[in-house]
């Protein structure tokens, strides 16, 4: 049998308040709120770029399209990270004049403008 060691105690912490309880619990429940909304954003980025935009998504680009004078259909309609909007197997023709030009793209960046969104976004270096 092995002899006991000396028991060596550590002084007992004095309990914490209940404002600094619910502090830290408050901050954990925050952080971890936080890291689940940025894993769904970029779990519904890589699918919006893997599987495509939805369909109403989709109809509102050729709307736009429509309304400023052109006919657009595509095979697929990705969102990439730095590139915008991505349509694969593109044709485009004009509405208003049946022989003008008919355009055949195997893909096309269609940039996003942040602010027509309200988002802004800023360049500039200090």
């Amino acid at each position: 049998m092995r002899p006991a060691k000396d028991a060596k105690t550590k002084p007992a912490k004095p309990p914490r308040s209940l404002g600094w309880r619910m502090f830290f619990t408050t901050f954990k429940w925050c952080r971890i709120s936080i890291l689940l909304v940025v894993l769904v954003i970029i779990i519904l980025g890589l699918f919006l770029n893997h599987v495509g935009l939805p369909d109403w998504l989709e109809r509102r680009v050729e709307e736009q399209f429509r309304a400023n004078g052109w006919a657009l259909q595509f095979t697929k309609l990705r969102l990439r990270w730095y590139h915008g909007i991505v349509a694969e197997g593109l044709h485009l023709q004009r509405t208003n004049a049946p022989a003008g030009p008919t355009l055949f793209l195997q893909t096309a960046e269609f940039r996003l403008n942040w602010r027509s969104c309200g988002i802004s976004i800023s360049n500039q270096t200090a």
